[in-house]
């Protein structure tokens, strides 16, 4: 009872300070820290004393009601507070970004002027790609007629300076478009810096309650809690170096293509009815040429094709030939064997009327015979 009635009371004393919006929160952190030593000083056990000063501490980093001064790696911020810098008087946090794309006869000797000026400004390229879209440059006396080369660039350069880069970038080549974009992140910065100072006001606190628990329970249960702010803390930190990178140095992303010089032939300037039909007339005969070019490439592409699909044809024309004179050969075999044996048979029959004749004609002479006698 005793235990709950600290915690409770802890809890009270915690939130009307935070609410009254008396002290900071360093103070008020410290504050719970030193009722919970009382308490263990009282005999009360300190993991009673971890979750009073959880609650607060809870409280404090969801409500973020004040703002204090937090110490980052660049130095000492300051958040505001009622009595202090209000959010319009707070250092503005502003990130530049530009997206440039340009063109250039002379590719080579505008890229390694960008690079300079670049280097000159103290900034760096934080990505580069080039591309060449040359595909015929391996073929002999293969000679350059068109524009092949791209690249493209991420630069960081020091804010500072990015008005000054852009103006030196105008004498380069020529400038096709240019966009620039400012974001303002000066509310999410305050706010993550205000969270990392509450973040180390509790590992603090954390770290002496670590020395002082007298258990391995409330060792556990520190620890525990210690190791969700510390990995909390890393986060914030990052995203604040991340944006105070970000606002140090501006993104200016510049892609830059060759273009070749085009020389007017001033022939094609004239326009009368004589230079159209001439035009005309070399245009269509152009188009017919390459279309038989085209006929002509297309079949010799082809020819292997053909010269296959003509082989496997008059193979299977040869076969069939073959197939239908083998049966032809057949059917006249079987017709010509028919047929002699039917001239066999009629002469079989003949011989046999023939031979009834004769038999007949012998019993006719025999008959006669015996009747003269």
């Amino acid at each position: 009872m005793k235990k709950f009635r600290f915690a409770a009371v802890t809890a009270a004393v915690l939130a009307c300070a935070m609410f009254a919006g008396c002290g900071r929160t360093a103070e008020t952190s410290s504050t719970a820290y030193m009722e919970a030593d009382a308490v263990e000083n009282d005999g009360v056990d300190s993991k009673s004393a971890l979750a009073g000063f959880e609650g607060a501490n809870t409280q404090l980093f969801t409500n973020n009601v004040e703002y204090g001064s937090a110490e980052t790696d660049g130095g000492t911020v300051s958040t505001g507070t009622d009595d202090e810098a209000t959010l319009s008087e707070r250092v503005q946090k502003l990130v530049y970004s530009c997206s440039i794309e340009m063109q250039s006869t002379t590719f080579d000797a505008t890229l390694e002027a960008i690079k300079k000026l670049i280097s000159d400004n103290g900034g760096f390229i934080e990505r580069e790609e080039q591309y060449d879209n040359a595909h015929d440059w391996y073929y002999s006396g293969y000679a350059k007629k068109n524009a092949t080369l791209e690249e493209e660039l991420t630069v960081r350069i020091p804010s500072e300076k990015y008005e000054t880069f852009l103006q030196s970038l105008e004498g380069e080549g020529k400038i096709l478009s240019k966009v620039q974009n400012v974001e303002n992140i000066t509310t999410s910065y305050y706010d993550t810096a205000t969270t990392i100072e509450a973040l180390k006001t509790q590992e603090k606190r954390l770290l002496e309650m670590m020395e002082a628990a007298e258990t391995i329970e409330d060792m556990i249960a520190v620890e525990e809690r210690l190791s969700e702010v510390q990995t909390e803390l890393a986060r914030y930190e990052n995203s604040l170096a991340s944006m105070d990178a970000d606002v140090e140095y501006s993104t200016v992303s510049i892609s830059l293509s060759e273009v070749m010089e085009y020389t007017e032939d001033p022939a094609e300037n004239e326009d009368t009815f004589g230079s159209r039909f001439v035009s005309t007339l070399k245009a269509s005969w152009k188009n017919a040429l390459g279309f038989l070019e085209g006929a002509l490439f297309a079949v010799i592409m082809a020819l292997p094709i053909i010269l296959i699909c003509g082989a496997a044809a008059a193979i299977i024309i040869f076969i069939i030939v073959r197939m239908v004179k083998r049966r032809r050969k057949k059917g006249n075999k079987a017709a010509g064997g028919s047929a002699s044996a039917g001239a066999e048979g009629k002469a079989d029959g003949a011989a046999e009327e023939d031979a009834k004749a004769d038999g007949g004609a012998r019993n006719g002479s025999g008959d006669s015979g015996e009747a003269g006698e």
